[in-house]
């Protein structure tokens, strides 16, 4: 099965219905959107799932995740259990895990020990073992802000889960700001990568930069860390010659936080129009 692309909904915001039919409308035919869905179709997942198809379109992953602290396991895994449940009623079978809070001792400052990483990794093997009971498979996503930002943090948590439990689920721009060189995070890991995102980073983010600039971007000062694609400082060609060689054959999502174009569908535009130049195609 070849390379097949989707588009995100988290630039529409809390319009889920907006971004489904603008995503369709656009030629993408997968969408990811938040748990927002799983709990306005809670009781109703058939309903959802007509709308999809609909429009053509279908369920590529929910995002969950949570804090995934010991004390919040139970509760971690229940919720994301229920969120996979909804994903296999839609017809979809990826989950994408966020999370793993980043503790912060007496001053405000990070402060997170070996025992929060294996206490991260023994959350989600539980809720990949609940998820693949329902047939969907849960793919950590290493974001910036959490336990799995920093390089040395994501060897951590994929050397210390089972790889028939949990898969990855990378995006180049969270490694790139989280100081992990993406095609190498791409070459070590091209066996575990079942679901992917991608999103360029705007020229002049770094790792070092990127919380002060960001904090500049939400009060306007700034652009935001991250762009549409082809149009900031990674090697997206790159990237995909190594998922080409190494015969990934899944869903790549696009996914742009926020953008300073018109709307989310002129921001999606831009990115199918890329994704086409390329030779890929949507469906």
């Amino acid at each position: 099965m070849p390379i097949r692309l989707s588009c995100h909904a988290i630039t529409w915001g809390p319009d889920s219905l907006g971004a489904i039919k603008d995503i369709s409308d656009l030629g993408f035919r997968g969408i990811e959107c938040f748990t927002q869905v799983a709990d306005q179709y809670a009781d109703k997942p058939a309903l959802f799932r007509r709308v999809l198809d609909d429009h053509g379109i279908r369920l590529t992953a929910l995002y969950g995740g949570g804090k995934m602290l010991r004390e919040t396991r139970a509760a971690d895994v229940e919720y994301n259990r229920r969120v996979a449940e909804f994903v296999a009623a839609v017809g979809g079978d990826r989950l994408v895990l966020g999370g793993g809070d980043r503790r912060q001792d007496a001053a405000g400052a990070d402060h997170f020990t070996p025992e929060d990483v294996s206490d991260l990794c023994e959350t989600m093997n539980r809720i990949g073992e609940a998820c693949l009971g329902v047939g969907v498979k849960a793919c950590y996503h290493p974001h910036v802000g959490t336990i799995g930002e920093e390089r040395a943090n994501i060897d951590r948590i994929f050397g210390g889960t089972d790889v028939s439990l949990l898969f990855a689920g990378p995006d180049p721009a969270h490694l790139f700001l989280g100081g992990y060189d993406p095609l190498e995070f791409f070459r070590r890991y091209a066996a575990r990568i079942a679901y992917l995102h991608f999103k360029d980073v705007t020229n002049g983010y770094t790792r070092a930069n990127w919380r002060s600039r960001w904090q500049a971007a939400r009060t306007g000062g700034d652009p935001p860390p991250f762009c549409e694609l082809g149009r900031g400082q990674l090697d997206l060609k790159g990237l995909l010659e190594q998922l080409t060689s190494a015969n990934y054959d899944g869903w790549i999502t696009t996914e742009i936080d926020e953008t300073r174009l018109a709307s989310p569908r002129d921001s999606a535009r831009v990115n199918r129009d890329w994704w086409q130049a390329r030779g890929y195609r949507l469906g």
